[in-house]
């Protein structure tokens, strides 16, 4: 698992940006929050971006303490942040959940065809507001 830029293309895929390895002994992710520290803060602090995209938080980064600080700074900034967050609990997303101006939308199969409308509405209604 990798920590790119978005624009970035398969070539950002080094082992300097792997965040993670999936252990076939222990079926799970290994986490490496050492990646997460040195390249998430600068990620999160994009100067020329419309739009931060954080895919996906969960619990590999709880112990990186830089990241998840940078991801909660993100959040108090004036950037539109769109993320994806697991249903698990951990320090930092629960933080997240809690952050006043985060909103989670639930997906499943019933409504994901409707929660892009949803999305289009939630958008038109924050660029009128800020007009």
């Amino acid at each position: 698992m990798y920590l790119i830029p978005a624009r970035a293309g398969m070539e950002a895929c080094t082992a300097d940006a792997c965040v993670g390895l999936r252990d076939l002994d222990l079926m799970r992710p290994v986490s490496r929050p050492e990646v997460f520290d040195r390249i998430g803060p600068g990620l999160l602090s994009a100067e020329r971006a419309d739009l931060l995209i954080m895919d996906e938080l969960g619990t590999m980064e709880r112990q990186a303490k830089a990241f998840c600080g940078a991801v909660l700074r993100a959040l108090d900034g004036d950037l539109p942040v769109l993320g994806v967050i697991k249903p698990r609990s951990s320090a930092l997303l629960d933080a997240v959940r809690a952050h006043p101006r985060v909103q989670v939308l639930t997906v499943t199969r019933e409504n994901r065809e409707e929660l892009l409308k949803t999305l289009e509405d939630w958008a038109a209604e924050k660029t009128a507001l800020e007009i």
